[in-house]
């Protein structure tokens, strides 16, 4: 697979880590210039609403089949594709003056991003002879670096959105030159043989049961994540600033634990990381919809984004490990379709939480969201059972 001047495992790891930060950025940038977008372009709330649920349908669609174009025409050169498609719609994104144009150019980030956490993941296990949880667990870290300079780096860097999404496009475009240039080139497969093996590695009742439990863990981190920032301000009284740097804690939660839950798992097995992240998180939405004071609320929110990365590597690899035949080959697709179940939850549950709350008050709404975390917990019961 490698050739003489290709990237090594480390240096792989570290490009699939940083290909899935881009990815989790362009998910997060756009809500924090949200406010000026809309000034400048005259957007209202819906049509805000539109940009994020165009790149959000795309970024879902594109998860299973990204991982089976890996197969066909290697992984390097469908990464490439996939930093390629996000570059162009970022800095597409960065110089459209017509709200219809700004909305095919989200649809394209999400296109472009959808591809890139199923080829990262497929990346690692190509490149890592043994260990494929811990290198699962060190590419789930680019959720919370992407998480972070999303919502804290990027207003600091650039007060303008315009820059900021020109840049990430560069960004996005080196790196596509990067993944030709240095990734090593696996095996390619015919695309019946790449279709069957997929299908092969989906039929099973494992990935779609880890999904559900990524699922019901995403209910709880966007449900809360969505609103965080009014709750605060209104039932707290907190400033703008401060409420960003309790949002923040979230961050700072997910950075470290992915590439824990892989050390801790290497340990003790996947059962008991998978099945702490549901039990803590439960107690993680219970700390933050109580009314317990502002340090309750922060160490609730910390608890929250550390119980979200947690189990995500663990989760990534036993989708690989349980597929059967050569699961590493299918990690891509089961990846895909893994992360796409759990990232439905981003799509519904903010509105979900919206409405509850008007209906109530945001504590009823919080609250509900326990749902999530115990809905994991019977599939990874189920899923680690078998």
């Amino acid at each position: 697979m490698q050739g003489p001047t290709s990237a090594g495992p480390v240096e792989a790891i570290g490009f699939a880590t940083v290909a899935l930060t881009l990815a989790t950025v362009s998910l997060f940038a756009l809500p924090a210039f949200a406010d000026e977008l809309a000034d400048e372009m005259s957007l209202s709330s819906m049509e805000v609403g539109l940009l994020t649920s165009s790149l959000a349908l795309f970024y879902v669609a594109v998860q299973v089949p990204a991982g089976v174009l890996g197969s066909v025409i290697g992984i390097n050169r469908a990464l490439a594709l996939g930093l390629a498609v996000l570059g162009v719609g970022f800095a597409g994104s960065a110089v459209v003056g017509s709200f219809p144009a700004l909305l095919v150019l989200r649809a394209l980030t999400g296109l472009g991003a959808g591809m890139l956490l199923p080829l990262a993941s497929a990346l690692v296990a190509a490149v890592v002879k043994e260990g494929n949880a811990r290198g699962q667990g060190i590419l789930g870290s680019g959720w919370g670096l992407g998480y972070l300079f999303a919502l804290l780096a990027l207003p600091l860097v650039f007060d303008r959105w315009r820059p900021a999404f020109l840049t990430l496009g560069g960004l996005a475009l080196a790196g596509a030159v990067y993944s030709l240039v240095r990734l090593p080139s696996a095996r390619r497969f015919d695309a019946a043989t790449a279709l069957r093996e997929t299908a092969t590695g989906l039929a099973t009742l494992a990935p779609w049961l880890l999904g559900t439990c990524l699922f019901g863990l995403t209910v709880a981190n966007v449900g809360v994540g969505a609103w965080i920032t009014v709750f605060v301000r209104e039932e707290h009284g907190v400033a703008e600033s401060g409420a960003a740097a309790l949002v923040s804690l979230i961050g700072f939660g997910l950075l470290p634990a992915s590439v824990a839950g892989a050390l801790v798992a290497r340990r003790i097995g996947a059962r008991p990381v998978v099945v702490a992240s549901c039990v803590w998180m439960v107690l993680a939405v219970v700390l933050i919809a109580a009314p317990l004071g502002l340090p309750a609320l922060a160490f609730g929110l910390l608890l929250l984004g550390f119980c979200s990365g947690f189990p995500f590597g663990v989760i990534l690899a036993l989708g690989g490990a349980t597929a059967p035949g050569e699961g590493k080959r299918s990690q891509g697709a089961v990846a895909g379709a893994i992360n796409g179940i759990g990232f439905a939850a981003g799509v519904v549950t903010p509105p979900f939480v919206g409405f509850v709350r008007d209906e109530s008050s945001f504590q009823v709404a919080f609250a509900v969201l326990v749902v999530g975390p115990l809905l994991a917990l019977v599939a990874a019961l189920a899923v680690l059972r078998r």
